[in-house]
Order: C-alpha cells, then sequence, then structure tokens
C-alpha cells in the first residue's frame, strides 16, 4: 500500500478498501506520482465509509456523483450541490484530502476498452463490506459496477448474487431490470463481481411504493413460487434451525424473545401463501427508474423461500425515517399489506411482519457473528426488539 496515515483516514475500513482497489492494478498514493490522476476523498457524515471522487475531468467527476445514493432531503440536496461542483470544474474544493491513482487494471480488459475512467466507494463498516467501483468512459457515461473484497466472508455473497443475476435473466422479467454479470472470479486474491448498468447520472430512485415496485414484486412471487408451502411448518423449521446455530451466542433478552416469536409463528395456525424468490435487501437505494421502468441491483441477500410479502415489509421497514413509535410502523405495515392484498387481516399481516422481524433479525445477527464470539447489537436492533416484543403479545393473534 502507497498510503501515508498522515494524510488520509486512518481506519482500518480505508485501509482494506486500498488493498482492494490495489488487487484490481491501481496504485495509490497520497502524494503526486507519474501518471497519477487526483481524487477527492469524501467522508461520510455519520459512518466510517469514503468515496473517491476523480478530479481530472469535471464530466467524469460529475457523473461519480451518482455513486452517492442519499435518501433523506438533506443527503439529496448536498449530492446536487456536489454535482453542480463537480460539473464546474469545483470538485475539489469539497475535500480536505486527496489520493493519486494510477496503474492499469483489468477492468479494461473485461470491458474491452482502454479509454475507461473510476470512482470509488469504500464500503460503509460492517462485517460485509466491500469496495464498489463505478465504471465510467472518458465522458462520463456510467459502463457499470464491479464489487471487490478481500473478506473471506463475502465471497459466497458475491458468488450467491453472481448466480441470482444469471438466474433472473431465466425469468424474463416484464415489470423490471437487472445487471447482467460480465466477470466473476478471483484477481490477484480478491474476489470480484462485475456487472453491467442502465444507471445514468440522472436516474432517479423513488423513496416511497408506487406501482412499478408492486407490480415487479407480485410478477417475481408468481415466477417464483413454490407450489404446496403455504402453511407454517416449512418457515418455522428454518427459523429454529437458524435459532438454534446461534442462541448460545445472544444475549438474553434476544435468546428469550425468539424463542417465543418462533413459537408464535409455530402456534399460529394461519396460512402464510407460498414462499417464493425475494430481493432480501429490497430498499429505495437498490433500486432506480429507467424510462419509467424499475431497474432492481444488489441480489446479494436474496433467499428462494421468504414468506410472502418479506420485500415490500423490507421496504418500509428500512426507509431513514423508520424511527416512530411501534405502533405506528406496525399500522403503516397492516394498512399495506391489506391494500395490496398480501393480507387478509390484521392478524395475518402482523404475522408476515414477525416473520419478517425473526427471519431479517437473525440474518443479521449471523453477520455479526463472523466477527466475533457473540453479538450484543446490531443495525436496527432496538427498533427491531420494539416491535416484536409487541407483535408477539398473544392478544394480537386471537
Amino acid at each position: 500500500m502507497h498510503i501515508s496515515a498522515e494524510y488520509l483516514p486512518e481506519h482500518p475500513a480505508f485501509s482494506a478498501s486500498v488493498r482492494e482497489i490495489e488487487s484490481l492494478g491501481f496504485r495509490l498514493s497520497a502524494a503526486p506520482v507519474p501518471g497519477g490522476k487526483p481524487y477527492a476523498v469524501i467522508g461520510g457524515r455519520s459512518n466510517a465509509r469514503w468515496w473517491l471522487i476523480p478530479l481530472a475531468d469535471r464530466r467524469v467527476a460529475a457523473s461519480a456523483m451518482a455513486l452517492f445514493q442519499p435518501i433523506l432531503p438533506s443527503a439529496k440536496l448536498a449530492k446536487v450541490l456536489g454535482a453542480t461542483a463537480a460539473s464546474a470544474g469545483l470538485a475539489g474544493v469539497l475535500a480536505r484530502k486527496k489520493v493519486y491513482i494510477s496503474g492499469e487494471c483489468i477492468l479494461g480488459d473485461i470491458y474491452g476498452r482502454n479509454d475507461l475512467s473510476y470512482a470509488f466507494f469504500t464500503g460503509t463498516d460492517s462485517p460485509h463490506r466491500k469496495t464498489a467501483v463505478q465504471v465510467m468512459d472518458r465522458d462520463g457515461k456510467i459502463k457499470g459496477f464491479a464489487k471487490v473484497s478481500l473478506n473471506p466472508a463475502v465471497k459466497p455473497l458475491l458468488s450467491h448474487e453472481a448466480e441470482m443475476l444469471n438466474y433472473l435473466r431465466t425469468l424474463d422479467l416484464k415489470t423490471a431490470l437487472v445487471p447482467t454479470v460480465l466477470f466473476r472470479g478471483n484477481v490477484d486474491g480478491a474476489d470480484v463481481l462485475v456487472t453491467d448498468t442502465l444507471k445514468t447520472a440522472g436516474t432517479k430512485s423513488a423513496s416511497t411504493l408506487n406501482g412499478a415496485h408492486i407490480a415487479f414484486l407480485r410478477e417475481l412471487a408468481e415466477k417464483t413460487a413454490v407450489p404446496g408451502t403455504d402453511g407454517t411448518d416449512w418457515f418455522v423449521g428454518e427459523l429454529r434451525t437458524r435459532f438454534e446455530a446461534v442462541a448460545g451466542r445472544l444475549p438474553e433478552d434476544w435468546q428469550r424473545r425468539l424463542e417465543k416469536a418462533i413459537e408464535v409463528v409455530a402456534g399460529h395456525g394461519r396460512d402464510l401463501g407460498p414462499r417464493s424468490l425475494s430481493h432480501g435487501d429490497f430498499t429505495p437505494w437498490n433500486t432506480f427508474f429507467v424510462d419509467g421502468r424499475l431497474y432492481v441491483f444488489d441480489w446479494e441477500y436474496a433467499q428462494r423461500s421468504h414468506p410472502p410479502g418479506y420485500d415490500l415489509i423490507h421496504f418500509i421497514f428500512s426507509r431513514p425515517e423508520r424511527k416512530r413509535p411501534a405502533d405506528e410502523t406496525i399500522g403503516q405495515i397492516r394498512k399495506t399489506l391489506r391494500k395490496l392484498k398480501r393480507a387478509g387481516d390484521d392478524a395475518s399481516a402482523d404475522l408476515l411482519f414477525l416473520c419478517y422481524l425473526c427471519g431479517h433479525s437473525l440474518l443479521y445477527i449471523n453477520r455479526e457473528l463472523e466477527t466475533g464470539a457473540t453479538v450484543h447489537t446490531w443495525d436496527g436492533e432496538q427498533e427491531a426488539a420494539v416491535i416484536v416484543d409487541a407483535l408477539i403479545d398473544v392478544s394480537k393473534f386471537c
């Protein structure tokens, strides 16, 4: 690594991302070097994450701002201001730190071009952090993305995402578009997944559910439904297996909470509806629109056997303004599931919400356990605890 800690962030996530970027053939330096192109290093406000934005060409710099995926109004405004500054050739004023990147990388061979430009996102510090590379041509047109990781825990995710994307191509979806896999393999010790994209600097994401989202979720469920899985037994069995694998390493309150929640699901006696493929991380920032048609990416957490409504609930529950009283969140989930005919009544909606929270919590628990012997908290843990406790009130299911 050619980075001086005196000039750039002293954080393990940043250092790991530098190693991942260099595995592709790049070289990074804190000082100018022959052939090195200047990049602004822009840090996140609340999390350990950084964006490396190229400064040599204003069109490329403006296009690189597409790596930011803001949802909150303040963040959206910051992106607009950043893109405007980049277009005016002033992107450098946004950064207190710079890095210089030189060298030839393997991505040129994959895309079959020698005139490519790049922007980088270190990924948010987490057990599944990975570096994302936005690939552009000399005019700033976005050609695709690469995910790069030296973390052994991420390798199965990248392989799984490639498998899911190839499977989705066989479904001939009418309501959504997905990336095409261009490369999946190991490069200088790093696991790499490269895809194309239809994203542009001007593509928009919708922060609220609309008809395009619903049509896609309906088609995905219909085309991947597993016959004969309407009851709860199949899901209860999966939950118990996953819970028993981690129970001894959980805080006592979560051991009791999940054990009771699983028993509530098992004893409810209602059909869940047929299980089907879900995206697994269906959020506003993992979708955008192309000529009015939905484009869905980041399929690394996709699962073939989720209960109905999983993606729908996740879209609502993951929105940044989710910090609200539990009864409001439960009420919104009930209203949405009934309106979209995913649940016939409040009890059915509550059951699907509880199934989601159990599955989602166990996913995050397993992710945290990959880095240590026990787990104490995870993203969204406190809010999930309050809602699960509310939902396992037996009176709600009578």
